[in-house]
């Protein structure tokens, strides 16, 4: 469980840059610009991660990859499609934030996949690396908004747990993982599938309507899903 300077030195990077600046900067950029435009620019963590992992750590990606986050990004395009009509004023500065949101993500994927991080034990690194981000968080919060207020209301409670156990811990405990064994490339090809099953459960609670445009952004994120992640040439 012992992570040693130079972990806990890891631990606080890739806490502050993935569990601090990558989220603050992602809610930032929804009061901006719609959540669809911002996941089709988390879309593009798939090429940004293959060049960081370039840049970083030698590791090159194949082409079909690339040719599937290309397919997959094109698809949810077309799933949020009708949202982009109702882009402001101010998308730039959104996109802007949302670009740096996931040049952040992405520098502390590669970083905990390289050689520093894979000698550390992985569920004890990730523990301190959310420690850190979470106290930073913290900080940030208090020192914009005040002294936390925490309602006592079951749903609200209800959604907290969830966030912190299941959209959180258990995610990222195996989702960085997952990026050590198959590639951060392949890994964020999530980014792209998530906004795919996200109209799935909308459509079962929320009684989202399919158009024809959103049916083809599906029929493409799923061929790219195939062409990035299926059976590779020898």
């Amino acid at each position: 469980m012992r992570l040693g300077a130079r972990g806990h030195r890891l631990a606080l990077l890739v806490g502050a840059l993935q569990f601090a600046l990558n989220f603050n900067l992602v809610y930032a950029a929804e009061g901006l610009v719609t959540s669809g435009l911002v996941a089709v620019m988390f879309a593009l963590l798939v090429p940004v991660n293959a060049l960081l992992a370039w840049i970083m750590i030698g590791q090159r990606a194949d082409r079909r990859l690339l040719a599937g986050a290309a397919l997959g990004i094109a698809g949810v395009a077309l799933l949020f499609q009708p949202e982009f009509a109702r882009v402001g004023e101010r998308a730039g500065l959104g996109l802007a934030l949302s670009a740096l949101a996931v040049l952040s993500a992405g520098i502390a994927n590669i970083s905990q996949a390289g050689p520093a991080g894979r000698g550390l034990p992985m569920r004890a690194f990730l523990g301190v690396a959310m420690l850190y981000g979470g106290a930073l968080d913290v900080g940030l919060a208090w020192a914009l908004a005040g002294p936390p207020v925490l309602p006592l209301d079951a749903r609200y409670l209800a959604g907290l747990a969830f966030l912190a156990l299941g959209a959180s811990a258990l995610a990222f405990a195996l989702y960085f993982p997952l990026i050590r064994e198959i590639g951060a490339a392949r890994a964020a090809y999530v980014n792209v599938v998530t906004p795919f099953a996200a109209m799935g459960l909308s459509t079962l609670f929320e009684g989202f309507r399919w158009t024809a445009w959103a049916a083809l952004g599906g029929v493409l994120v799923a061929a790219g899903l195939w062409l990035a992640l299926g059976p590779q040439r020898a």
